[in-house]
């Protein structure tokens, strides 16, 4: 039981690792880019980090709840 807790905490970081470095892309997509390019980086940005915090919140909940 606890090698599957340790896999799906790998793999909740591992995605969240991977959607951090999409967001640092943007960041500098947005930093060279235009007003209207800035807003929608930041717009998806900000939506992105909600999914993985929620996605990462439920493998959480599924580890501690075993």
């Amino acid at each position: 039981m606890w090698l599957n807790d340790s896999a799906i905490r790998r793999e909740g970081n591992a995605r969240f690792l991977l959607i951090i470095e999409e967001i640092e892309k943007w960041k500098l997509v947005s930093s060279n880019g235009s007003t209207m390019l800035r807003a929608l980086a930041s717009s998806l940005r900000t939506r992105v980090v909600t999914i993985c915090l929620r996605t990462f919140r439920r493998f959480e909940s599924k580890v501690s709840s075993r």
